[in-house]
């Protein structure tokens, strides 16, 4: 940070011998050629610095003292992170958000305010609705603060049954008289989502053969069919 300072001296018919110090560990310290009214300063980290002008007229001094204080930055955003369309509930974890950017800072990512905060992009497994926060954090702690958080929501649909496939489990049962009831396999890709899901009309106790509907439970799977 750049700074000017200038000191105005009247009131005199003479020119005054001008000097600037600065202030350091209670002690100042005269700054080498600054002998006139006007003080400029560059380079200025963030914190409070004391600056003293002093004049004087044949044998007259008088001080007057200068406090610059520069404030800690905070690191921006320069690319929010978006969410990622259109995801569907898959059985395995899904990255919810395109990374963000920040400019003399790192970004931090959490789902939910009080989430476990990362560099890493947030994952979901289940369908749902998430408030994925993100922040930047700064590289120079001295001069920078975090940036506010901030939160963009993203969705991860629920998958329609009819996207399963079914696998019918064991032989075909002999007619006894007695009920049997046929078990079932329903994955989602590599994934078993049987769980997931209530069979309807698996059990019977006559010869014949018999349509099953599939029931999705549960908020990751949707709708049913035969």
């Amino acid at each position: 940070q750049t700074a000017t300072l200038k000191a105005l001296v009247t009131g005199y018919g003479k020119t005054p011998t001008m000097q600037w110090s600065q202030k350091t560990n209670g002690t100042y310290t005269q700054i080498s050629g600054e002998t006139g009214d006007t003080l400029t300063l560059s380079g200025l980290t963030s914190g409070s610095y004391v600056y003293r002008f002093t004049y004087n007229v044949d044998g007259y001094y008088k001080s007057v003292d200068f406090t610059v204080t520069v404030e800690k930055a905070t690191v921006q955003v320069t690319t929010a992170p978006t969410a990622v369309l259109n995801l569907v509930y898959t059985g395995e974890n899904q990255t919810l958000i395109l990374p963000g950017a920040a400019d003399k800072g790192t970004m931090y990512y959490t789902i939910g305010r009080n989430g476990n905060h990362s560099t890493d992009l947030p994952t979901a497994l289940l369908a749902g609705t998430y408030q994925v926060y993100y922040y930047a954090l700064p590289t120079d702690r001295d001069n920078y603060i975090p940036s506010e958080p901030q939160y963009i929501e993203v969705t991860v649909a629920p998958r329609p049954v009819q996207d399963l496939t079914v696998q019918l489990l064991g032989e075909p049962f002999p007619y006894d008289g007695t009920n049997k009831t046929q078990k079932v396999k329903v994955t989602l890709g590599d994934v078993d989502v049987t769980s997931q899901i209530h069979v309807l009309g698996n059990t019977a106790a006559k010869a014949g053969s018999y349509n099953m509907t599939l029931q999705a439970t549960g908020g990751n799977l949707t709708g049913s069919k035969l």
